[in-house]
């Protein structure tokens, strides 16, 4: 597996717990320490989720890059 794989494994497993209504975008941010608008830009694909915010986003959730294998 690469690491936009993972990337876009973590991208979907955020969209699927929004989905089942564990968060919203804006408390995710709140979480992460971003603003809205960037997780959602991120969660449309319109912006790049790098590694750091990936990092940040994995901490949030208490999950770890083996959880998404």
């Amino acid at each position: 597996m690469t690491i936009q794989q993972l990337l876009d494994a973590l991208r979907s497993e955020v969209c699927r717990r929004m989905a089942n209504g564990e968060f919203t975008e804006r408390s995710l941010a709140g979480r992460v320490g971003v603003s809205q608008p960037q997780i959602h830009n991120v969660l449309k694909g319109a912006r790049k989720l790098t590694p750091e915010l990936a990092d940040r986003v994995l901490e949030a959730l208490g999950i770890s890059m083996l959880d998404l294998f």
